[in-house]
């Protein structure tokens, strides 16, 4: 008779790698301090001791808190929101903060997924969007996938296409498209907490590898 051992056949599940970009443009809705405690807060919750991660933020120039792969501990944690809370600039660097997450991938084994925080709207215009779309094609070769969280209370609006556009999202709607990640918002009232939430367990599964 075979004797089977307990979880013989189920692969070893392997650690995740998260690396996290923060883009934050001055609003009267949301403050620095209320993102990254929500983000904070969420990363405590959802990543082990055993999966690595970075967080790269919006300043001039960018804060890349580590220079690679750090476990997810809490003192990693709560060292690198630290960081993010006195670096974190009030204005968008958005296209800087894709072009230096997607450096950061190809220099680090070419493993791990982005997600992505942006409450701007600098890209509403079609023009802008279409250029920085075609820009991150041509560096996102590796087709890291991007989960995305807009967390903009402020509305502007575009029409195009035959349909209106609001804030960042024909872009995010075209990037989470080219690249498979969920595109999350709060515009409709969705709290800040549960779009991270979102976003958060949409990027973490796929980590797995």
């Amino acid at each position: 008779q075979l004797a089977i051992q307990p979880g013989f056949f189920i692969d070893d599940v392997q650690s995740s790698r998260m690396l996290i970009l923060i883009d934050y443009q001055e609003s009267g809705s949301t403050t620095r301090q209320q993102v990254i405690d929500a983000l904070h807060n969420e990363c405590l919750r959802k990543l082990q001791p055993g999966d690595s991660f970075n967080l790269i933020v919006s300043s001039l120039p960018l804060t890349e808190v580590f220079s690679s792969w750090v476990p997810a501990t809490r003192d990693n944690l709560e060292f690198a929101f630290q960081q993010a809370s006195s670096r974190l600039s009030n204005y968008s660097n958005l296209p800087q903060l894709l072009s230096a997450g997607i450096g950061f991938l190809d220099r680090s084994g070419g493993r791990g997924n982005m997600l992505l925080l942006n409450n701007s709207e600098q890209f509403n215009g079609y023009s802008a969007a279409n250029d920085l779309i075609q820009q991150v094609r041509q560096l996102n070769l590796a087709r890291y996938r991007i989960s995305i969280v807009e967390y903009g209370f402020q509305n502007r609006y575009s029409y195009f296409n035959n349909r209106y556009y609001i804030n960042n999202e024909y872009l995010f709607l075209n990037l989470s498209a080219l690249f498979g990640g969920q595109y999350v918002y709060t515009r409709n009232g969705k709290p800040l907490t549960n779009a991270i939430s979102e976003g958060f367990s949409d990027a973490l599964p796929q980590l797995k590898n």
